[in-house]
């Protein structure tokens, strides 16, 4: 299925209206919720996320692995400042700063309280995370950007490459040094100088594992000039996507044999000098098989609270070596060895790591750090996505590698890389290349474009005829011609002003936004999933409203867009005459004309005055759908009012259970009747059907 996406400036219409945001709570309990914009304090900003990346730690918070308090989620980020607050501003930040984030807490002693919530349209970076020095948390890129060597993409895994190199750092320097030893290399260009000892160079490395970290590990061990690197691995076909990815020089799966198979294959060249463990705990205990006395085992990710490793002389709990950056001499079975672990990241690094993209350090070496993203999704689909990785190594059939999100695509997409790029070219090359970021960051939160201004609601007409030429030339093999445009412009202004002028209780729906959103998501789900490209009928989709709530008839639209848009019109409009009547009249016709059966035995108290306006909605949706299956105007008209209730459900679907509205039982009930008459006289579509249907079950949860 087709998502569109928007434009860069476009984003920022999204701000200063209801957000969408991804929350957790309870372990496997993941949300889209909606969160309101609030002016920053003097010492926070705000962020609009433009790529983020989900990392083990994300996946593994989602499942209670790792518990973390309830709340947003996501510490891998690019994102614009778009606010700054007073003194925020004198750490030297300003509105349209490109930045990444260092999500490790300024309290050393709070390692565990990363900074969570990138995962969300717009994020509100708390104080003790703005103010802190002498090294930033929100690091600027601006500078690396101007060199148009770093895109969002290359962006978003900035941090995890930085993680990958702090453990190398580690490995340079001869072991383990606090965030405080890093401070003094602020004033060296932010960044680490190449000249620094390299104890890592001409030494055989073995990096175990295949996710981000052990393949950026693997990578940043050739920019650093170790004389081999090895990657090992239980699940071959990652680890065939990471040689792919890191192009080791030598690579074994993880199997039984493993130990004895990289001694005997290093028993020429060497032996191993390092092992990095990037993937469980017992890794270690096949590397002191192999390790040459006085090695080094360096803890990086995937160690358990409860890994443990027996010694000659006591038991050592192998995450605090990792989680607290000690560094322990061990004996094993005789063999001295040298045990250390690494945890988070410095500011010098991230600039490290920026200063290799910018030099093409990668490119010398023939790697591309882009090549490790395998999946690239909106923020909608999120919980879908987290529901997905944590069940399997793939998605769409496709093995997982680096799963990013573009916060530009709409929808609940989900696309392997390869689908990315086919479907949008032009806008998956900004994504990945960087082609048109500088222009973004020319704007400033003073000119946020407001969702429900004509601009933002210009942009989305826009993107849906961009999807519609697409899809309607790949199905009838031809371009839409001008007379085509024109009709879907004249009944995109048409459809605005008319709606403009409602009363004022419909101007907006539900979530906020303008109700000419409503009939801008029905045409934009009818293209991409319905595959529905006849220009009338789209044109329909935008007017199918203002016959009921605007002073347009049916002859205004015949006359001035032909048969097909009036007929669907006249369809999907609902009789408002019920509202007028006397309530005993509503009565008698339910009992005599039920689309279900047990309005037959409806009744009704006059004291309850809210339930006399239930009664005439169920007339109107009565009469409504019984002429729908009995005698529509047009064929596709009875499957365009499951897409109509649908659209006016869904966005329900973002919001936890707690907080989804009510609606009556009898509602629920009849809508669920018609989809199912719908599917059997009409062929609704599948994926309608089951759209409509899940919508349907988060309200009969909450239903009165």
């Amino acid at each position: 299925m087709v998502h569109p996406l928007d434009a860069w400036e476009k984003m920022y219409c999204h701000y200063e209206a209801p957000y969408e945001v991804i929350q957790r709570d309870k372990p496997y309990q993941m949300w889209v919720d909606l969160e309101l914009p609030e002016p920053c304090g003097e010492e926070e900003m705000t962020l609009m996320m433009c790529a983020a990346g989900i990392c083990g730690t994300d996946l593994r918070v989602y499942t209670g692995e790792r518990p973390v308090p309830a709340g947003r989620i996501g510490h891998e980020a690019f994102a614009i400042i778009i606010d700054v607050g007073k003194k925020a501003k004198e750490k030297g930040y300003r509105r349209g700063m490109f930045v990444v984030v260092d999500c490790n807490h300024p309290d050393a002693q709070k390692r565990d309280l990363h900074l969570d919530g990138v995962l969300g349209r717009f994020y509100r970076v708390p104080a003790d995370f703005v103010m802190c020095e002498p090294q930033r948390r929100i690091i600027p890129i601006d500078a690396y950007l101007s060199t148009q060597c770093i895109a969002p993409a290359t962006a978003a895994l900035v941090e995890p490459m930085t993680v990958a190199l702090h453990a190398l750092d580690y490995l340079r320097k001869g072991g383990p040094k606090p965030r405080e030893f890093y401070d003094h290399y602020l004033t060296t260009a932010d960044s680490m100088p190449d000249d620094e000892v390299n104890l890592l160079q001409g030494k055989n490395i073995v990096i175990t594992g295949a996710g981000s970290i052990a393949v950026f590990a693997a990578c940043m061990a050739r920019i650093n000039q170790a004389k081999s690197i090895t990657l090992v691995n239980r699940d071959q076909i990652r680890l065939a996507h990471a040689v792919r990815v890191a192009k080791p020089d030598y690579y074994f799966p993880d199997d039984d044999d493993v130990s004895t198979k990289i001694l005997q294959h290093f028993r020429t060249i060497g032996g191993v000098d390092y092992v990095l463990v990037a993937s469980h705990g017992s890794a270690v205990k096949k590397a002191i098989e192999y390790l040459n006395p006085q090695g080094t085992i360096l803890l990086v990710a995937g160690i358990g609270k409860e890994e443990v490793l027996q010694t000659d002389s006591d038991i050592v709990n192998l995450y605090s070596i990792r989680h607290d950056d000690l560094e322990k001499d061990i004996v094993v079975h005789g063999k001295p060895l040298k045990l250390m672990g690494v945890h988070g990241t410095t500011q010098p690094l991230f600039h490290q790591v920026l200063s290799y993209l910018v030099r093409g350090e990668f490119e010398k070496y023939g790697i591309n750090p882009l090549d490790q993203i395998t999946h690239v999704v909106s923020l909608n689909a999120l919980p879908h996505v987290f529901a997905l990785a944590t069940k399997g190594n793939t998605i769409h059939h496709t093995h997982i590698g680096k799963i990013l999100v573009d916060f530009r695509l709409l929808g609940k997409g989900i696309y392997t890389l390869d689908e990315y790029t086919s479907m949008f070219p032009q806008k998956s090359r900004e994504f990945l290349t960087g082609k048109g970021m500088r222009a973004i960051a020319q704007y400033n939160s003073k000119s946020i474009h407001k969702k429900n201004t004509f601009a933002s609601i210009r942009a989305s007409m826009d993107t849906i005829v961009e999807t519609l030429e697409g899809r309607y030339q790949t199905i009838k093999n031809k371009e839409l011609c001008a007379k085509e445009r024109k009709l879907l412009e004249k009944a995109f202004l048409v459809a605005n002003n008319a709606y403009q002028g409602m009363q004022k209780e419909r101007r907006f729906r539900p979530d906020g936004t303008r109700f000419i959103f409503h009939p801008l998501d029905m045409a934009e789900y009818a293209i991409t999933h319905l595959s529905i490209v006849d220009p009338q009928v789209i044109a329909a989709l935008l007017l199918h409203d203002v016959m009921e709530y605007t002073t347009l008839d049916a002859y205004y639209l015949q006359e001035q867009f032909g048969r097909t848009v009036a007929s669907i019109a006249i369809d999907l409009a609902q009789d408002r005459t019920f509202e007028t009547m006397p309530l005993a009249h509503v009565i008698d016709y339910l009992h005599g004309n039920a689309f279900v059966p047990f309005l037959r035995q409806i009744g009704y108290d006059e004291r309850e005055q809210g339930r006399r306006n239930a009664l005439i909605n169920l007339a109107i949706k009565n009469e409504q759908y019984t002429r729908l299956i009995s005698t529509p105007k047009h064929p596709l008209s009875p499957i365009l009012k499951v897409l109509d209730n649908y659209t006016n459900y869904a966005w329900v679907s973002e919001l936890p259970p707690s907080k989804i509205p009510q609606r009556s039982q009898e509602e629920i009930v009849m809508f669920k009747a018609y989809i199912a008459k719908c599917r059997c006289t009409y062929a609704l579509p599948q994926v309608l059907q089951k759209d409509a249907y899940d919508v349907v079950a988060l309200y009969e949860n909450v239903r009165v």
